[in-house]
């Protein structure tokens, strides 16, 4: 059996006001790059083959799209959708 730990929102929001002093600025992108992977819900695998190309835009707003490495699946996720979430109700 796979034991797994969830984050609490409370979490999450500390990891995203994380700041770094200097001589730890480089850890800034391994911060963006999991809340990337927990946002989206992709793998890490995935995470780390992501290119510009990958973002698509379109009539409503940008989209990712990535084929999943593991299952071969589209992903198709609208990263519009994201910033409305976090911006909250219009």
């Amino acid at each position: 059996m796979v034991e797994s730990t969830v984050l609490l929102p409370a979490e999450i929001e500390r990891i995203e006001q994380l700041t770094f002093t200097q001589g730890y600025q480089h850890l800034s992108f391994y911060r963006d790059t999991f809340l990337l992977a927990y946002y989206t819900l992709l793998r890490i695998g995935d995470v780390t083959r992501l290119k510009i190309t990958n973002i698509v835009e379109t009539d409503a707003g940008l989209v990712l799209e990535l084929k999943a490495q593991k299952t071969g699946k589209l992903n198709r996720l609208p990263l519009y959708e994201l910033h409305r979430a976090e911006a909250g109700p219009s």
